[in-house]
C-alpha cells in the first residue's frame, strides 16, 4: 500500500522552530533492521503558493519497499491518492486547495529491505525547499542512525558523527540514501513482476580508485549473464507449464 490516512501527529511548525534547517530527514533502523523515515518540511514565502494541494514523489528502488506514507500538515492528516509514472511514485493531496496556507509537513513511513545494502527512497515534496541564509551550509539536514558501527552510509556524502550516526547539511533533498549494513553486504538482487512478465534486477556498488572504469567494463558482462539467467528461468517455466 502506497498511501493512506492516519491520525494527526505533533505539530510540524513547533518541531521545525528548534532547528535552522527547513527540511530535516531522520532515518532510523527498527528492531527488524527495516528503516523508519521521518521528514519535516517547513514552508515559507520561498515555497510559492502554500495553500495549493500537496504533492509528493519518490523513486522506487530494488530490494526496498516503501510502506504506507502518512503526511500531516500540522493541523490534520492529509488524505493521499497514489499514481505511478515509471519508476517514480506520486502521492497527491485529495483535499480542496482553498483551506488556508500551511506552515509545513511531517511525513512518516517505513522502508522494508530485502538486502543488507539498499537504497532508502526519500519521499520528496514538489513545493520548493525554502532558501536558507547560508547557501554553502545548505537548508536540508539528513541524519541516519545505523544499527551498528559496521554499517555505513555511502550516498549522499554524510559525515560519521559517532559510531552509529551519520549526518550532513545538504542544498537539496536527495532522492535516496544508500546504506550498507556490513562491508561485505551481498548485492541487491530480486525478480520484479511487470504485468504478465518479470524482470531480474541486480544492483552492485563499486567504490574506490578505478570504480568508474571497472563499472564500465563489468556492466556488459553482467548484462549478458543476467540475460542468460533470464532465458534459463523462461525455459524452466515453459517446461514446467
Amino acid at each position: 500500500m502506497l498511501a493512506g490516512l492516519a491520525a494527526a501527529s505533533p505539530r510540524v511548525a513547533g518541531a521545525q522552530a528548534r532547528d535552522s534547517a527547513a527540511v530535516i530527514v531522520t532515518i532510523d533502523a527498527d528492531s527488524t533492521l527495516n528503516w523508519r523515515v521521518v521528514t519535516r518540511v517547513q514552508l515559507s514565502a520561498d515555497s510559492g503558493d502554500t495553500s495549493r494541494r500537496a504533492s509528493f514523489q519518490y523513486l522506487a528502488r530494488p530490494c526496498a519497499r516503501v510502506g504506507e506514507v502518512v503526511v500531516d500538515d500540522g493541523t490534520m492528516a492529509v488524505p493521499l491518492v497514489a499514481r505511478r509514472n515509471g519508476a517514480w511514485h506520486a502521492l497527491d493531496d485529495t483535499l480542496a486547495a482553498a483551506r488556508g496556507t500551511r506552515a509545513g509537513f511531517e511525513l512518516r513511513y517505513t522502508v522494508a529491505r530485502t538486502a543488507d545494502a539498499v537504497d532508502v527512497p526519500l519521499v520528496i515534496p514538489t513545493l520548493p525547499v525554502p532558501r536558507g541564509s547560508n547557501a554553502r551550509l545548505g537548508n536540508v539536514q539528513v541524519v541516519v542512525r545505523v544499527p551498528s558501527a559496521q554499517a555505513r552510509v555511502t550516498f549522499p556524502r554524510l559525515e560519521r558523527v559517532d559510531a552509529r550516526t551519520w549526518s550532513a547539511r545538504l542544498v537539496a533533498i536527495p532522492s535516496l540514501v544508500h546504506v550498507r549494513l556490513t562491508d561485505d553486504a551481498a548485492p541487491c538482487a530480486e525478480v520484479e513482476p511487470r504485468g504478465d512478465a518479470c524482470t531480474n534486477v541486480l544492483v552492485l556498488e563499486i567504490t574506490g580508485t578505478g570504480a568508474r572504469v571497472f563499472g564500465l567494463l563489468l556492466g556488459p558482462v553482467l548484462r549478458r549473464a543476467l540475460a542468460q539467467e533470464n532465458q534459463g528461468f523462461k525455459t524452466h517455466a515453459e517446461h514446467a507449464g
